[in-house]
């Protein structure tokens, strides 16, 4: 039987997606092709949430097909701009996928996807991460918002949801219950088991090399 193709719409490079891209290139019944949208993620880029510059040391692009479409965005973290990748054309249509995983709402791109997938009749697959903000959608910001979340819901033959929360946002503005499957946020556990074995053992010299003392008491956080 030939494997389902699957486009899947990356905005960017995320270290944590792409173990689940591996895993989806092993099934015998789907063959994802990730188009990503921008080359963030890939390369070292400095953070201001973080005020640090990001370099991921796992593997980002093995295990899978995928291609960069080029953005032509000129600002990269403007709400809707920040990614225009009219290569989107060419790339959907010369592959013939038979669906496209959207993820997001909030670029010009996304949209693209969205509207060649219906004007070609393929499957549309959206995930998204959008939760209830207590004080709700205010303004125009919080109309457009409903609008573009509702439309894109609507129009959706799966929608697929990380978390209870999430869940509630797209049961809020509208989404089928019948739409709705779980794809919860995922660790890649044979990761930190082979870091585990790799390091037990080494305490106190890793202890040393970061120039703790024997007798201090350290905190971990890990976040941003």
């Amino acid at each position: 039987m030939e494997r389902y193709r699957l486009a899947v719409v990356a905005q960017q490079v995320v270290q944590y997606h792409s173990p689940l891209y591996r895993e989806l290139a092993k099934s015998e019944q789907i063959r994802p092709t990730v188009l990503f949208l921008d080359r963030a993620g890939v390369e070292p880029v400095f953070s201001k949430i973080i005020n640090q510059t990001v370099s991921w040391d796992v593997p980002l692009l093995e295990g899978f097909e995928y291609e960069f479409v080029r953005n032509w965005s000129p600002a990269r973290q403007r709400f809707m701009v920040s990614r225009i990748n009219p290569e989107l054309v060419r790339c959907l249509t010369r592959r013939r996928f038979d669906g496209v995983l959207i993820q997001g709402y909030d670029t010009v791109s996304a949209w693209l996807a969205y509207w060649l997938a219906k004007a070609w009749g393929l499957d549309v697959l959206f995930r998204g991460e959008t939760v209830l903000k207590p004080e709700g959608d205010k303004g125009f910001s919080g109309w457009l918002k409903r609008r573009m979340v509702r439309t894109i819901l609507q129009g959706s033959d799966v929608v697929l949801y990380s978390c209870s929360g999430n869940r509630r946002a797209f049961l809020h503005y509208g989404c089928d219950e019948g739409k709705l499957f779980a794809i919860p946020c995922a660790v890649d556990n044979e990761l930190f088991r082979g870091q585990r074995r790799e390091f037990t053992g080494q305490r106190e010299q890793l202890r040393g090399e970061l120039g703790i003392g024997a007798r201090e008491c350290v905190f971990i956080f890990t976040g941003r």
